[in-house]
């Protein structure tokens, strides 16, 4: 058997994506993932800016130290900004902006556009992102799409009883929900026998409590795909209160059709609106009603598999990418 290459993945996130398990399973990679977590004072109300900024300083310092010569990838735009100016000159370098970059004028927009210029291979997460930056004036000729799906091997599905019950997982913020977030899952609430949310994250500032919904106790996030097997709608929810926002690129809602359940955005979304216009089977509005008019089980399979397989194929492409620059 031929020996293994190591490759580094930088990561600011806290779940692997599906193009790490493709190279190690179909490209014999070894895959390193180096992740930058915060100061354990960062969630507390006794926020450490100072303790933050040396924790971060002596990831980069370390992490620079590690990848010399190495085949890198960084997952997040605040890494892709550090570690630009670092790491580009290898051409052994993979950028990949898991959120927009800055489409204000000044200096972080034209370091931005420097990188998308100059970088020879960077990624964003779906194709509505991928306009706007072209409407925005950056270089994308050298950027692709890479989905933020978590699997390279979807699940099974399997038949079972529907409970009209629904499931919220994920961070818990006001940019998640604010007031019109908080307003259209009321409906929701209405509509459902039941409303559970399943918190990653809360923000300290969140202080918002939902009326008829139960919060769940944490998982590991190895157990989720065991939980949402119960359920039968999966929310999204993003307040447009930025272009991030209002472009989203969600890894639940992958997590959501991968185990059976149809999605509800409680919010239109530019990101998620152009997955329903495509596959409105996968979808039910607030009230619970399907997007498609001639929904059925069949149709649902039908339209899970394809939205699965195009997602799971971005990741493939990007893994190729790398065997190919290695």
């Amino acid at each position: 058997m031929k020996n293994s290459k190591e490759i580094v993945l930088i990561s600011w996130s806290h779940v692997d994506l599906a193009f790490v398990e493709i190279l190690e399973d179909k490209y014999n990679f070894d895959v390193k993932i180096i992740r930058y977590k915060h100061h354990n004072s960062w969630n507390s109300t006794s926020r450490s800016y100072s303790k933050n900024l040396f924790n971060l300083l002596y990831f980069v310092f370390k992490t620079l130290f590690y990848i010399r010569g190495r085949v890198s990838i960084f997952f997040g735009h605040h890494l892709c900004r550090i570690f630009f100016i670092f790491a580009y000159f290898t051409k052994k370098s993979f950028f990949i902006f898991n959120e927009l970059p800055s489409l204000k004028r000044g200096p972080i927009s034209y370091f931005d556009k420097l990188i998308f210029k100059n970088a020879e291979h960077t990624f964003v997460s779906n194709k509505t992102r991928l306009n706007l930056l072209k409407v925005n004036s950056f270089d994308v000729s050298k950027c692709k799409i890479l989905e933020n799906i978590t699997f390279a091997n979807p699940c099974e599905m399997k038949e079972r009883v529907f409970k009209n019950n629904a499931i919220f997982i994920g961070t818990i913020s006001n940019k998640r929900f604010g007031n019109h977030a908080s307003e259209a899952i009321e409906s929701v609430i209405n509509n459902a026998s039941s409303v559970d949310i399943l918190p990653s994250f809360v923000d300290r500032k969140f202080k918002e409590n939902f009326v008829g919904v139960t919060w769940l106790e944490r998982v590991p996030h190895s157990e989720v795909n065991n939980l949402l097997k119960d359920y039968e709608f999966g929310i999204l929810s993003y307040e447009n209160d930025s272009q991030n926002n209002f472009h989203a690129a969600p890894l639940k809602i992958y997590e959501y059709v991968n185990m059976g359940l149809r999605v509800i955005s409680l919010l239109s979304n530019e990101g998620i609106d152009g997955i329903k216009k495509k596959y409105p089977e996968l979808f039910v509005d607030i009230e619970l009603n399907s997007c498609s008019s001639g929904y059925t089980l069949d149709a649902y399979k039908r339209a899970r598999k394809a939205f699965l397989t195009e997602a799971i194929e971005t990741n493939k492409n990007f893994a190729n990418s790398i065997f190919l620059h290695s």
